[in-house]
């Protein structure tokens, strides 16, 4: 299992896209030495917040039927800005008839050799291929979901069927939370029945329509509050996996010291 990371809606419309671009782009600047991955692993093409893509799952879906994808080369293809590379779905109609879930995993497998992190938006549709297969080979899962009882009752349906899939570890994003919400994370942890520490939340942005109209990642418009959760997010993705410089350094240094001892 490489350093993949897989987000999830727990209901339509829960914002898993902007959630996954913005930790995506949050890790990419404050982690300049990390060669960063966000591929959309669902039903959609991922345009909406970053227009400039020039790679998707469905011009890649030739090399996966035949299991002759090269890295690299997609990946000249991704570059989206500087360390940051985004591929898109395949938004064309009845695609998902077109995949199994072993693509995915094949697919996302061979990205892991050639990227330090490899993030992927698997929508809300765990019947789509590409998202039941990026579940099943995430080291950890992002499930994002809003404060409604609408979004609460399909969770509620939801993840005891994805605990049965034997999944790795999972986390729970709110987003959009407000605090004066009758469904505050106490409320919510004692309704689905997990830990409170397994919560992240991310504030609500004023500029929202702002994004959808210019096409842009929320994270892009630079709202401090909002950024200051995302990049929370990001930096508990990067622990994960012990991917920053300074934890590593001081890591290497401890370890030399010890072997240093007589």
């Amino acid at each position: 299992m490489g350093r993949i990371i897989t987000f999830y809606g727990l209901d339509h419309k829960t914002g898993v896209s902007q959630t996954a671009q913005a930790a995506a782009e949050s890790i990419a600047e404050r982690y300049p030495y990390l060669k960063v991955l966000l591929i959309h692993t669902e039903g959609e093409g991922g345009e909406e917040y970053a227009p400039r893509i020039r790679q998707s799952v469905e011009d890649l879906k030739p090399y996966l039927l035949e299991q002759v994808l090269d890295g690299r080369e997609a990946a000249e293809q991704a570059q989206y800005k500087g360390n940051l590379y985004i591929i898109g779905g395949d938004g064309s109609a009845g695609s998902a008839e077109g995949y199994m879930p072993e693509m995915a995993e094949y697919m996302l497998a061979v990205f892991a050799q050639d990227f330090d992190l490899v993030l992927c938006d698997s929508g809300s549709r765990i019947d789509h291929p590409l998202a039941l297969g990026s579940l099943f080979c995430a080291a950890r899962i992002y499930y994002v979901l809003a404060q409604s009882e609408v979004c609460l009752k399909r969770a509620e349906r939801q993840l005891p069927l994805l605990g049965s899939l034997n999944l790795s570890e999972a986390r729970l994003v709110v987003n959009r939370f407000d605090r004066a919400s009758a469904f505050d994370a106490a409320y919510v942890s004692k309704r689905l029945e997990k830990d409170p520490a397994a919560f992240l939340t991310l504030r609500p942005s004023r500029r929202a329509a702002d994004a959808e109209v210019e096409g842009r990642s929320l994270y892009s418009f630079k709202e401090s509050p909002y950024r200051k959760d995302v990049d929370a997010l990001a930096e508990d993705i990067v622990r994960t996996f012990h991917l920053a410089k300074e934890e590593n350094e001081k890591k290497w240094l401890r370890k030399s010291s010890v072997s240093a001892k007589p």
